[in-house]
């Protein structure tokens, strides 16, 4: 009787830690590794990089690229979609040398021009699972750009040299980037993304490209 009571006990083990191992397999592989780095309900992205004017001759003339800050704060509606609210500030460098250039002789006022853009952001991602996770996503929102001008009245004749106006206009973007998880509540954020400013003769297309972190909440 006793030699029975080994043997099905051997049988057990020999049935059950297999099994065991099976489930610990998996949860490796499925629920604990999307729990470490699923994309979270709540996230705050804060990143920071550079701006780029891409058109028109009005912006592109005298002022060029310059740095850029956002924050951006999403929430997941589904495991591979999120939505969101975002706000964008750049500045744009004055080029002295374009401008000599062109009207040599001629003090210029240099003056640096701001944009600040809210926007919604819906994006989507490709592998939301994985600590290594692309997305692509697009933006709707308004910008402003502040204002600057140079003017001169010479014999009775007003020169315009520069004269971009104060204005907010409708904007549309694209976007596409990596979140790199480092943690389960911190990632690392790469963002290249162009934004179209729509109806602005001055300010056209610019791109940007930002690196910061993403923290879920």
């Amino acid at each position: 009787m006793v030699n029975v009571r080994r043997v099905m006990i051997v049988l057990a083990f020999v049935l059950v830690i297999p099994w065991m191992r099976g489930q610990c397999q998996t949860k490796a592989d499925g629920s604990v590794f999307r729990l470490a780095y699923t994309p979270r309900d709540k996230t705050i992205e804060i990143l920071g990089g550079m701006t780029l004017p891409l058109s028109h001759d009005g912006i592109t003339d005298f002022w060029l690229r310059g740095p850029s800050a956002n924050v951006c704060l999403m929430v997941r509606m589904k495991d591979n979609f999120k939505v969101g609210i975002g706000a964008e500030a750049a500045l744009f460098s004055f080029r002295l040398g374009a401008f000599n250039e062109r009207y040599p002789g001629v003090t210029p006022e240099a003056k640096n021009l701001g944009l600040l853009h809210v926007y919604l952001a819906f994006r989507n991602y490709i592998r939301p699972s994985l600590r290594f996770s692309p997305y692509i996503g697009a933006q709707v929102g308004f910008a402003r750009l502040t204002g600057a001008e140079q003017k001169e009245v010479i014999n009775g004749v007003l020169i315009t040299y520069y004269d971009i106006p104060g204005t907010t206009r409708l904007t549309f973007g694209a976007s596409a980037g990596i979140d790199y998880y480092i943690s389960r509540t911190t990632a690392v954020q790469l963002d290249i993304r162009g934004m179209y400013m729509n109806n602005d003769p001055n300010l056209g297309i610019t791109a940007s490209v930002q690196l910061g972190a993403k923290f879920s909440l």
